[in-house]
């Protein structure tokens, strides 16, 4: 017997709300089928798996059982079904349909035990699920004494985030601050690795946690810029071994990195790939201070083969995670030729990657000057004043440092 389009629309509604509560969700997928879930069956069995794994809603398993589209897609619809007053009896009595259904069943089936199990439910009102006390996003007397307690905690610090390693630059930003995207800019050759790499190895420096994930060079190529910026040597030298450095000296700062747990991968190419590590990361509770992706033009996402559109999708997505995560994310960019020509002087032009300029919070573009040196422009900063830094090579090219 086909269900009505009314039922359907109940049935997605409570699915939708059982993402959101795990002890709902339990209610949901013992008492429910697939096909009771037209269009949207494999959220339901994700959801159950989830729930019989884990005893409760894990949305990374959902999101990688999925597909990550798939899941945002169906987490971002708002149901209309409300789970209070009149509504809430009617969401209540479509499970208690199911719950008679369940139990004709079991009875056809001769499940006695099943049955007995039902017919109880069947005496037990439907628990509502907790709902909170005030709307989402509703500003609270006790939101504000956190916010105050906040402001207060942050006037008693230099900077709001880690260090760059650039003085000016941590002035104007207030450093690396979780939740915030940073864009970083440059011609090729312009030193946008090795300026990322001053900035990753400052804040190991602090003892920050990093993931790098290059998406053009291979990991040996970036851990020797690493131990280039750290200790001043040219990274080319230290990956050919005629940077002088003795090598134990030079084992002694790989193994400074290994003990800051820095993580660095080179095999991670597709936005869904991506989003996944970093949340498995900080699912298992590990804090990450500094995400960098290097670099953008370089990114794979499924079902968009156009490099704009591509470049779009990954910069919004990737600006949802540093939210998400609460981390910093660094993300590096290819610098327009129209940029380059104008040598700073236009507006911020990220080739084929205009909404990343959008949607970082910090936008910096770095432009060689014909006398070698090179000027850092910070186009954006929703924190303060924008600005105009020059700056020089040091440690035969391995590090920046300002005029």
């Amino acid at each position: 017997m086909k269900t009505s389009p009314e039922v359907n629309a109940i049935r997605r509604d409570l699915l939708r709300h059982a993402l959101d509560e795990g002890s709902f969700a339990k209610y949901i997928t013992e008492n429910f089928r697939r096909n009771d879930f037209p269009g949207c069956g494999d959220i339901f069995d994700s959801l159950k798996r989830s729930v019989q794994e884990t005893g409760g809603v894990d949305r990374n398993l959902i999101g990688n059982a999925v597909g990550w589209d798939a899941f945002y897609e169906f987490e971002r619809r708002l149901p209309e079904i409300v789970l209070t007053g009149d509504h809430w009896d009617v969401a209540k009595s479509e499970m208690r349909k199911q719950i008679r259904t369940a139990l004709h069943d079991a009875i056809r089936d001769q499940d006695d035990a099943r049955a007995f199990a039902l017919v109880e439910r069947l005496r037990e009102p439907a628990t509502t699920p907790s709902a909170p006390e005030t709307p989402a996003g509703e500003i609270t007397d006790a939101f504000v004494e956190d916010f105050i307690a906040t402001v207060e905690q942050n006037s008693k610090k230099e900077l709001l985030g880690l260090k760059t390693s650039i003085y000016p630059l941590d002035m104007a930003t207030s450093g690396f601050i979780g939740g915030e995207t940073w864009a970083v800019s440059a011609p090729t050759g312009g030193g946008k690795t090795q300026i990322v790499s001053q900035f990753v190895n400052e804040v190991l420096l602090q003892n920050g946690r990093v993931i790098y994930l290059s998406l053009e060079m291979p990991v040996r190529r970036i851990l020797a810029r690493l131990a280039g910026a750290n200790m001043a040597q040219n990274p080319k030298k230290v990956m050919e071994g005629r940077s002088g450095i003795p090598l134990p000296m030079l084992r002694d700062r790989i193994r400074f990195l290994q003990a800051q747990r820095i993580i660095v991968r080179d095999d991670l190419l597709e936005l869904t790939k991506i989003e996944q590590f970093v949340r498995d990361h900080v699912g298992r509770g590990e804090q990450l201070d500094l995400i960098v992706v290097d670099f953008l033009q370089n990114i794979a996402v499924k079902g968009v083969s156009m490099q704009i559109e591509r470049m779009a999708t990954a910069a919004v997505r990737l600006q949802a995670l540093a939210r998400e995560t609460n981390s910093c994310v660094v993300v590096l960019s290819q610098l327009s030729n129209e940029a380059v020509r104008e040598k700073g002087q236009g507006v911020m032009n990220f080739r084929y990657g205009n909404e990343l300029g959008h949607a970082a919070d910090i936008a910096i573009e770095l432009v060689v000057n014909k006398d070698g040196t090179v000027t850092m422009f910070l186009r954006k900063n929703r924190s303060g004043a924008k600005g105009v830094f020059p700056l020089r090579w040091t440690g035969d090219y391995s590090r920046f440092e300002t005029i």
